[in-house]
């Protein structure tokens, strides 16, 4: 059974409709400055429709991205993470916020925690390798690991 194209009912081609939404999520662009970008070109179409196509179209080009974004991945062989840790008061008790950022400015994890252990810091960098490998399907092994401050998850890796 062959696949149908998600754009069978739509007068609009894929290409116009392809470029549109891609205008509206790359650029802070609004609906309408939209609409008046695509009509200096020729193209008449309504804000409404915009909105339409980004609702209906958005999280199928979004899945594209990260599909191709996982193969660049499967060929990037020096993956490496940036663990930021900070203190902050909250209520007037200490916690620990801190977020795991990859090469690419992603970031893959964020979270925060009361108590400063370094038994939980290995478990979750362990965690954090595994649940990556598994959601971007690479078994890849972590070059190198940079800290931005003296926290407890550098003495996951001494």
């Amino acid at each position: 059974m062959t696949k149908r194209s998600p754009f069978r009912y739509f007068k609009t081609s894929p290409e116009i409709i392809r470029l549109t939404v891609m205008m509206y999520v790359r650029f802070p662009l609004s609906l309408r400055n939209v609409e008046d970008l695509l009509h200096e070109r020729g193209i008449d179409v309504s804000h409404e429709t915009i909105r339409f196509w980004w609702n209906r179209f958005g999280p199928m080009f979004a899945a594209e991205i990260r599909k191709k974004r996982v193969q660049q991945l499967r060929s990037y062989s020096n993956w490496q993470w940036h663990l930021d840790e900070v203190f902050v008061k909250i209520n007037g008790e200490r916690h620990y916020l801190w977020r795991a950022v990859d090469h690419e400015g992603e970031v893959l994890e964020a979270g925060s925690r009361t108590t400063l252990d370094i038994c939980v810091g290995q478990s979750e960098v362990r965690s954090w390798h595994t649940h990556h490998s598994v959601e971007t399907g690479v078994a890849f092994s972590v070059t190198l690991l940079r800290f931005t401050s003296e926290c407890s998850h550098s003495a996951s890796f001494r």
